[in-house]
């Protein structure tokens, strides 16, 4: 990596049409000034050009899934893995340190819901040297966890070069990154088993096939993280966490004899830059030295925690999101409407029952704004209820699953309820 070197920047900024749509931009470029002026005007302009032709202001690909039948020649190539209908292989980030081949039978109380779990380690090629291999040995004791005897660290070349990515390359045999969750020298292969209702039409049909895939996705998912809670419970490994989402490589039928080669490698053309206004805005934000609202951030984690398939969390962040907006907010409706005082207003709103999230959206609102949200949107109130009475109240008070439709639907109703309180 190169020493650091200051370069004295200036900012252009240029109106310019973007995609050939006809429309012109205001385009800006922090240019190195020194080299920049010392370039004629026609040279200057030949360069911003040229910059401008490689830029554009959208995606201009991106690619979620590729899937792609096969069958093998070799019938006897899966033979053994008879636990069920279908054999999925897939690939986690962790590498649990189970033994390769131990299988792991997750029972439901259907058997047609039952799945068989078979976790393989597997070395990636930066647990090598130049002279060795990471060893394959794979014992386990009766109460004692094993580790490998010897291992090797080799550091990576200084000057660091910044190409081989954002952490220092070490490489080395017998190694693992401490409570690593991007597979640097292990991660884990899954082996799959279960049973799914399928035939051959529905491997023909895209549709049909796009839904039992999402089933099978689905059903995959649910027993891998269902080990995972168990492992990391077991072995206090926090770091270890829910999938969001289960890299699956192959889904093969056994009585069709075919398979789907599934690629998933959700990439887009990558963002140059964020825009003007929302640099601008970010600086604001830091030279005002005050922090972001509590309730928007937990609403951006809420949000995050559902895409990361971890639904009781979400739901716990977007209530607390709501509930610490709406607190806020009464105490300054009540401020400036009814002439309390910060005080007042706060033991107000811990008075009887009104500390109830039902109860400050309907009493204490009134009482601050003349508005209830009932009143103001009645199927606006009836799915909140819903979602309050059932999903909020299932996952935090019960401790039970929450579906992943659920938790988006009170996600979004309560961002719904924060927005329309913000406009009385």
């Amino acid at each position: 990596m190169a020493d650091p070197k200051y370069i004295e920047q200036k900012m252009i900024a240029l109106e310019a049409k973007i995609d050939k749509l006809g429309e012109t931009y205001r385009i800006y470029s922090l240019v190195d000034k020194k080299r920049f002026e010392s370039l004629s005007e026609e040279q200057q302009k030949a360069v911003l050009l040229k910059e401008l032709s490689k830029s554009s202001h959208k995606p201009a690909s991106g690619i979620l899934n590729l899937n792609l039948g096969f069958s093998y020649g070799d019938k006897d190539v899966l033979k053994g893995f008879d636990y069920g209908n279908v054999f999925i292989e897939a690939h986690i980030p962790y590498c649990l340190a189970i033994p390769n081949g131990y299988e792991l039978e997750i029972f439901n109380k259907s058997p047609d819901e039952s799945v068989l779990l078979t976790p393989l380690k597997v070395w990636t090629n930066k647990a090598m040297t130049n002279t060795e291999i990471s060893d394959e040995i794979d014992f386990f004791a009766e109460d004692k966890v094993m580790y490998f005897r010897d291992s090797v660290t080799l550091t990576p070349a200084i000057p660091l070069n910044p190409k081989e990515g954002w952490a220092p390359n070490f490489t080395g045999t017998n190694l693992q990154r401490i409570k690593d969750r991007e597979g640097v020298f292990r991660y884990t292969r899954m082996y799959i088993q279960l049973n799914h209702q399928v035939n051959k039409e529905d491997i023909d049909d895209k549709e049909r096939c796009k839904k039992m895939l999402e089933d099978l996705h689905s059903k995959a998912l649910n027993g891998v993280n269902k080990l995972i809670d168990a492992y990391r419970i077991r072995t206090n490994e926090e770091y270890i966490s829910r999938l969001p989402k289960l890299s699956i490589n192959m889904v093969y039928f056994l009585e069709i004899d075919e398979g789907i080669q599934l690629l998933s490698p959700n990439i887009e053309t990558a963002i140059m830059n964020r825009s003007k206004q929302e640099l601008d805005d970010i600086q604001n934000l830091l030279i005002s030295g005050e922090s972001p609202e509590l309730y928007k951030l937990l609403l951006l984690d809420a949000e995050n925690s559902s895409n990361n398939n971890d639904n009781a969390l979400a739901i716990v962040q977007s209530f607390q999101a709501l509930e610490i907006f709406l607190e806020n907010f009464l105490i300054l409706e009540l401020i400036n409407r009814k002439g309390y005082d910060e005080q007042d207003a706060i033991s107000y709103l811990g008075k009887g029952e009104n500390w109830k999230t039902k109860t400050r959206l309907k009493n204490v609102l009134n009482d601050a704004t003349g508005y209830t949200l009932e009143r103001k949107d009645k199927a606006l109130w009836d799915r909140w209820c819903t979602s309050y009475d059932t999903v909020r109240n299932k996952v935090i008070h019960k401790g039970k699953e929450a579906s992943a439709v659920e938790v988006k639907q009170s996600l979004i109703c309560n961002k719904e309820v924060i927005d329309l309180i913000k406009q009385l």
